[in-house]
């Protein structure tokens, strides 16, 4: 699973986003934990790092996992 969003204010976009993208295939079943690379700009800067998540916890979670990341400035991997 591949999430890509860049972000839009008013429909213009401010040239800030996202993408998260799992290291490895398969590993698709609820309870199976992955490791994805997240790349983003954030506020002009950009940040790569991992995490891992439960794919069954759906890709909201991921999301929320990857922003908080950048908030707290570490890895969760």
């Amino acid at each position: 699973m591949t999430l890509h969003f860049t972000l839009h204010v008013n429909d213009r976009s401010i040239d800030e986003g996202m993408t998260i993208q799992r290291t490895t295939p398969g590993q698709p079943e609820p309870d199976d934990v992955n490791l994805y690379v997240v790349q983003a700009k954030c506020d002009g800067e950009w940040h790569t790092f991992t995490v891992k998540h439960r794919y069954g916890d759906g890709p909201w979670e991921l999301v929320r996992t990857a922003l908080n990341t950048i908030a707290e400035g570490t890895s969760h991997a």
